[in-house]
């Protein structure tokens, strides 16, 4: 409830979820009571990320079925780099650090092969929720003017590149979606796990590519970081940047 004589043009709920998301926040930054010395990570966080965290060994079998299929014709598993761009309608509409989102899947793409002009690995993994974008994906024959255009070249281009590839046919691209879940026990609830599975999959590339506005991408930029992984790269607006240097001492705080 606005108290009387208070104007809000912009009111927003509050609650459980963003007291959690702020101390979450401050802890990344070195903050509050659970870091450890020197403003790093509380040692058990940075034990769990270096490997301590495991899927479940039900999940992990998924895992290894999906790592099989990212094998080269000599049967030896594919170098892969993981491109998590986050180009969902909902990330569209999520108001925060809007000066450091790329909304086009074409352009991060574009980025990523004018960073290197001859492809650096023979594969990328590509995790993105084709459900979601699927929901605003098509043009709205119904009401056209709400159309989102966007997520409907979004939509395109990420077909195109799982069909053709990257780097015009020479790398390939993978991604799996939630019906690898169907058949087993986690099939009732296969986005969470699926992503769980996937958060696994980029942990182990040999290039990171993400964005800091998404958590997600944070968290395994971080876990990449604590196991001496520092290939990682930020898409920004202005191309690609380098997320872990090889001098940096802890890892970037998530600020959005």
């Amino acid at each position: 409830r606005i108290p009387e004589g208070v104007e809000a043009s912009r009111p927003a709920y509050w609650g459980a979820h963003h007291l959690v998301l702020g101390g979450f926040m401050r802890y990344s930054a070195g903050k509050g009571p659970y870091v450890g010395p020197r403003r790093s990570a509380n040692p058990a966080d940075i034990l769990m990320q270096q490997g301590a965290l495991r899927i479940h060994p039900d999940l992990q079998a998924v895992y290894d079925n999906l790592m099989e299929s990212m094998k080269g014709e000599d049967g030896k598993p594919l170098e892969y780099m993981t491109l998590h761009a986050r180009v969902e309608p909902d990330m569209q509409r999520h108001g925060v650090c809007r000066d450091r989102k790329v909304y086009n899947l074409t352009e991060i793409i574009r980025f990523v092969e004018e960073k290197w002009p001859d492809p650096p690995v023979p594969a990328v993994f590509l995790p993105i929720n084709r459900e979601v974008l699927e929901e605003e994906g098509f043009p709205n024959k119904k009401h056209p003017e709400k159309t989102n255009w966007i997520a409907v070249e979004n939509l395109r281009v990420l077909d195109d590149v799982l069909e053709n590839g990257l780097w015009g046919g020479r790398v390939k691209v993978f991604r799996f979606g939630a019906n690898v879940m169907k058949g087993t026990k986690y099939e009732n609830r296969p986005s969470i796990s699926g992503s769980m599975i996937s958060y696994f999959i980029a942990l182990n590339c040999k290039i990171f590519v993400g964005t800091a506005v998404s958590s997600y991408s944070h968290g395994i930029v971080t876990t990449r970081f604590h196991r001496k992984e520092k290939e990682n790269y930020e898409y920004l607006p202005d191309g690609l940047h380098h997320w872990t240097p090889p001098d940096m001492r802890l890892p970037p705080p998530f600020e959005c």
